[in-house]
C-alpha cells in the first residue's frame, strides 16, 4: 500500500492538470458571441479579423511546464526569421496560436477609448475592444509535429517509467524593424475564445530608429536631380553622404495617429478582387441554403453558380486546404473531411446516400481544381526563373498564405522534377483545341437551362456546338468544327 501512494498522487496531478487545461477559455461579451456575423463584416475574410471584440485574459491552466522560447533571443537585426518554440504542452489543440505583439507593453484587455475610433467607420457598437492588436499569428497545427506530439518530452517518471510528457511545436516568424520591442505570447481557445497561456521575453531591435526602406526618384526630366526618401526612428535630421566627398542634411516630416483619423476621407479606387461570398460565409448556423440538383445529382439552376463560386474561396483557406501539399491525391483526408463538414453546414445536403456521395465527390472535386488553380496563380505571379532566385521568392509571402507552407511550395517549384514537369505540362496546354466558351458554368447547368427553354431533356449532341461557338456565331476553332460536322461530335 505504501509503494501505491506515490504513483495516485502523480495520478490525481495528472489528472487535475488535464481537466484545469482542458477547460481553459476566456471571457466573451454576450453581446460579441450573439452577433459575430455583423462583427465580421466590418473587417478582412479571416478568423483574425473578429480578434479586436475579445479580452485575451489569462487562461486558469495549472500546467507547470509550458513554456515560450525565441531563437534567436538576442537583439534583432533590421530583418530576420525567428524562430519560436512552444514545449511543456500537456494536451495539443489545433485551436492553439501564437501571436507576435509590440510593443511587449501593449493593453491586451479591453480599450473604452477605441469605440471613438471604431465610430468613424461606422462602427457603434458597444462591445469590448482590443487597445492594441497582435502584429501577426500563426496556429501552432502549422508545425506537423504537434497535433501528433512526435517531439515528446518526460517531465516526471518513476521507477524509470516516463509518466507524464509534453510536447512541442515551432514556428517561424518573419520579423522586420518596426521600432518598437516584440513579445509572442501563447494563446489557446482559437481567435473566437482567446485566453492568454504564457509569454515570452519581450526582444529589442539593435537599432530603432535605423533608416530604413531608402527610395530613389527622379525630380524631374532632366535626369540632373534625385530626390531620396527613407523611413526613420529618428526625429533629428540625418546626412546623407554622396559623389565625391558631398553631402547633405535631410529634411524630415512626422505624421501620427491623429494625423490618420479624421472626417476626410481620401479617395479610393475601388477594384473587384477576389469574390469572397461574405454572405454565406456569414449565414447563422440555423439557416442552410437550398440547393437543386439535377438526375445525375449536380447543382444545376441559378444557385449552382454560387455553390461553386463558394467552394473556390474555401481553397483560399490555409488552414483547410494547405499549399504545402503538391496534389488533391496527398491532402490528408481530414482536411478533405472539414471542407465538406463546412459545405453541410452551408447547404442542405441530399438524405439519398447516393445523391449525397456524389454531391460529395462533386464539391471535392471542385475544391481540388480550385486549390490547383490558385497554386497555379500563385506561381504564375510570384515564381521567378533561376535557383538563385529561390530565396527572393521565398521572402515575399504572399498575403493569405502560411510561411511555412509557402517554403515549401516554393522549394518544390525549383526541384529538377518540378521544372521538367512545368514544361511538360506547357507543352501539353499548347496542343489542348477542345476549348469550349461556357464560362465559369457547368456543362450541366447549361443544359438544365436549355432543357428549361425547350421543354425537354437536352441530347449531348445538341449542346456541343452551343458550348464551342463563340457570341457571333463562329466556332471556337478549326478542329471543333471538324468534330461538329462529324457524325460523331464528341468523339
Amino acid at each position: 500500500m505504501e509503494n501505491s501512494t506515490p504513483w495516485l498522487l502523480k495520478i490525481f496531478f495528472l489528472l487535475t492538470i488535464i481537466l484545469g487545461y482542458s477547460s481553459s477559455s476566456s471571457w466573451l461579451h454576450p453581446l460579441a458571441s450573439n452577433s459575430m456575423a455583423e462583427h465580421r463584416n466590418y473587417t478582412a475574410i479571416s478568423d483574425f479579423r473578429v480578434l479586436n471584440r475579445r479580452k485575451l485574459l489569462k487562461c486558469d491552466d495549472p500546467n507547470p511546464y509550458l513554456k515560450i522560447s525565441v531563437d534567436p533571443n538576442s537583439s534583432l537585426s533590421n530583418e530576420e526569421y525567428l524562430t519560436v518554440t512552444v514545449s511543456g504542452v500537456l494536451l495539443p489543440s489545433s485551436s492553439d496560436w501564437v501571436a507576435m505583439i509590440s510593443p511587449s507593453s501593449s493593453n491586451v484587455t479591453d480599450c473604452p477609448l477605441s469605440e471613438a475610433y471604431y465610430a468613424q467607420t461606422g462602427d457603434l457598437s458597444d462591445l469590448p475592444l482590443l487597445c492594441q492588436y497582435p502584429v501577426k499569428a500563426q496556429y501552432v497545427k502549422n508545425d506537423p509535429d504537434y497535433l501528433n506530439c512526435t517531439k515528446k518530452e518526460c517531465q516526471e517518471s518513476v521507477l524509470g517509467k516516463c509518466v507524464v510528457a509534453t510536447c512541442s511545436g515551432s514556428l517561424t516568424f518573419h520579423v522586420i524593424n518596426i521600432r518598437t520591442n516584440i513579445e509572442f505570447v501563447f494563446f489557446a481557445g482559437g481567435f473566437d475564445t482567446p485566453c492568454i497561456l504564457t509569454r515570452s521575453n519581450p526582444l529589442d531591435f539593435t537599432n530603432p530608429n535605423m533608416p530604413l526602406f531608402g527610395h530613389l526618384s527622379s525630380i524631374d526630366s532632366t535626369g540632373k536631380s534625385m530626390r531620396l526618401t527613407w523611413v526613420s526612428g529618428d526625429e533629428k535630421p540625418q546626412q546623407v553622404q554622396y559623389g565625391d566627398g558631398m553631402s547633405q542634411n535631410s529634411v524630415f516630416t512626422t505624421f501620427t495617429q491623429d494625423d490618420m483619423c479624421s472626417n476626410v476621407q481620401p479617395v479610393v479606387r475601388v477594384t473587384r478582387g477576389p469574390s469572397k461570398y461574405l454572405d454565406i460565409w456569414d449565414l447563422p448556423d440555423e439557416e442552410v441554403i437550398e440547393l437543386e440538383l439535377n438526375s445525375e445529382h449536380q447543382p444545376v439552376d441559378d444557385g449552382a453558380r454560387t455553390f461553386t463560386g463558394f467552394l473556390g474561396t474555401i481553397k483560399r483557406k490555409p488552414h483547410m486546404c494547405p499549399i504545402r501539399y503538391l496534389n488533391w491525391k496527398v491532402m490528408p483526408e481530414e482536411n478533405k473531411e472539414e471542407c465538406w463538414r463546412l459545405v453541410e453546414r452551408k447547404y442542405c445536403v441530399p438524405v439519398d446516400p447516393i445523391a449525397y456521395a456524389a454531391l460529395k465527390r462533386f464539391a471535392l472535386q471542385k475544391i481540388g481544381k480550385a486549390w490547383r488553380d490558385h497554386k497555379s496563380r500563385l506561381k504564375k505571379q510570384h515564381y521567378i526563373p533561376n535557383s538563385r532566385n529561390k530565396a527572393r521568392v521565398k521572402s515575399n509571402v504572399p498575403t493569405g498564405c502560411i510561411s511555412q507552407d509557402w517554403d515549401i511550395l516554393v522549394e518544390h517549384w525549383y526541384t529538377d522534377d518540378a521544372v521538367i514537369e512545368s514544361e511538360k505540362n506547357k507543352e501539353r496546354r499548347s496542343k489542348q483545341d477542345d476549348v469550349h466558351t461556357a464560362g465559369s458554368c457547368s456543362f450541366a447547368v447549361h443544359a438544365a437551362k436549355k432543357a428549361k427553354t425547350d421543354g425537354c431533356p437536352v441530347e449531348r449532341s445538341v449542346l456541343y456546338p452551343i458550348l464551342h461557338t463563340h457570341k457571333n456565331g463562329s466556332i471556337v476553332n478549326p478542329v471543333v468544327a471538324a468534330k461538329i460536322c462529324s457524325e460523331n461530335p464528341i468523339m
